[in-house]
């Protein structure tokens, strides 16, 4: 299988999308890190640089940051277990400039609670355009984003930008 990879700059850091000739696949923050996810999916690739979607969903991040976008066209495809796209799929229904828990996540997939939830949440392959940066915790909080807490700088960047959310130093 042959995909293609770019990664460019945008106001949170790096980014990197991987995708086919028909839709994303990955989205991630920084650079080369989702290697060991490629070959859980898709074992071993061809990566070739860049492509036509990959342009196109750089695009898109732009406006997104520009604050001229709200909703992506980019095709996308997720990959992950049956609860995984329960979950992710419910992210889905989230309009920008809302948000909702992990527990009315959790409601909303008619899966689990809110911690598994969460752990789904963790490994979401799709950044900002599947929006896991949309759920927060019942108390206000923000929670963990992109598999912890070191990138919850991140997920209140993305929240403010919508509009959605604010959280005081």
């Amino acid at each position: 299988m042959q995909l293609f990879k770019k990664t460019f700059n945008a106001p949170v850091g790096d980014i990197t999308v991987i995708c086919n000739r028909d839709y994303i696949i990955n989205l991630s923050f920084g650079k080369d890190n989702c290697d060991s996810w490629l070959k859980k999916y898709f074992g071993e690739v061809e990566i070739c640089d860049e492509g036509p979607l990959c342009h196109q969903c750089e695009r898109e991040i732009a406006s997104y940051f520009s604050g001229n976008l709200k909703k992506f066209e980019t095709p996308f495809k997720l990959y992950g277990t049956a609860f995984q796209l329960k979950i992710w799929n419910a992210l889905l229904k989230i309009p920008y400039g809302k948000t909702a828990t992990y527990a009315g996540i959790s409601e909303m997939a008619g899966a689990g609670g809110a911690r598994a939830a969460g752990g789904a949440l963790s490994q979401n392959p799709i950044a900002i355009i599947v929006p896991c940066h949309r759920i927060i915790r019942a108390d206000g909080t923000l929670g963990g984003f992109c598999s912890g807490f070191e990138k919850v700088n991140i997920k209140r960047e993305l929240l403010t930008l919508e509009g959605a959310f604010f959280i005081p130093s």
